[in-house]
């Protein structure tokens, strides 16, 4: 074959690739601007009980486990999504967002002030397709992984669950202990 030729189909290749990757800055800029939107929308009802705590629970999310009074493991599709909750922190509470992000390097984060509500995004990159991102209110967050190109999407559910989440019943203080979300398995990409 004419080395021109497969020098071409090489460039191709790789700029088409590339073009399917988002950067995690891209994936941040989208999550941010679908985040402006969501937080001047109004808290949905809550459809779903779990434990002590009451929430939206979007459509195709589905309860994994409940691993302890704090953390539970929900799964939408593939993806793996984890809630925490220290329910001695209110909605204003700022720690949670601060110890958070005193525990990543890299990350990006934008933070709201609606309805009494402290929300905040954060967007922590895993590799060079795939980022961490959570949303948070007060003293509670629900993190996922996704590819950088997806977070958007995923930032809607999320948005809608943590910003309806309610304690029906208060247990004695306790302090709760954050469980870490386990990355998923590699996923072959089948969009190219």
């Amino acid at each position: 074959m004419n080395k021109k030729l497969i020098l071409g189909l090489l460039l191709t290749f790789t700029f088409l690739l590339a073009a399917c990757n988002a950067t995690i800055e891209e994936g941040a800029d989208a999550v941010f601007e679908k985040m402006d939107e969501l937080v001047k929308a109004p808290i949905l009802e809550t459809n779903e009980t779990i434990g002590h705590y009451a929430l939206h629970l979007p459509e195709k999310f589905e309860v994994k486990e409940e691993v302890d009074e704090f953390n539970i493991l929900f799964e939408k599709g593939k993806n793996p999504y984890i809630l925490f909750v220290n329910p001695n922190e209110n909605e204003r509470s700022k720690q949670l967002y601060e110890t958070t992000i005193e525990k990543t390097e890299g990350e990006i984060t934008k933070v709201y002030e609606q309805d009494g509500q402290f929300m905040y995004v954060i967007v922590t990159q895993l590799d060079d397709n795939r980022s961490e991102l959570t949303v948070g209110v007060g003293g509670r967050k629900l993190t996922t992984y996704d590819k950088n190109k997806k977070l958007a999407k995923a930032v809607d559910p999320m948005v809608q669950l943590i910003r309806s989440l309610e304690i029906v019943e208060a247990e004695e203080e306790k302090k709760p202990e954050e469980q870490p979300l386990e990355e998923p398995k590699e996923e072959k990409d089948e969009a190219a």
